[in-house]
């Protein structure tokens, strides 16, 4: 009814995406739910540390072109600076 009353907003046309497209958003969608999970994991295990008295916790953080040789390395070496001092 409000259509042919001429109101303009009552609804629009939508383009339905093809398979190749939604293909492609799907590797978005997985991307954006890993990266929420790993939020709500990293402020679980500061959460428990808070109930334990550390409160100082900061993950190590994950640059997205890293190799898990590099990461491994590096937390050798934050490790070994710690036990030095």
């Amino acid at each position: 009814m409000a259509y042919l009353r001429g109101d303009p907003k009552v609804w629009s046309v939508v383009r339905v995406p093809s398979v190749a497209e939604e293909d492609a958003r799907r590797l978005h969608r997985e991307r954006d739910r890993l990266i929420n999970e790993r939020v709500q994991l990293v402020n679980r295990v500061k959460r428990l540390c808070a109930v334990h008295g550390i409160y100082d916790y900061e993950p190590p953080s994950v640059e997205p072109d890293a190799t898990p040789g590099a990461i491994a390395d590096r937390r050798r070496a934050q490790t070994a600076a710690v036990t030095q001092s």
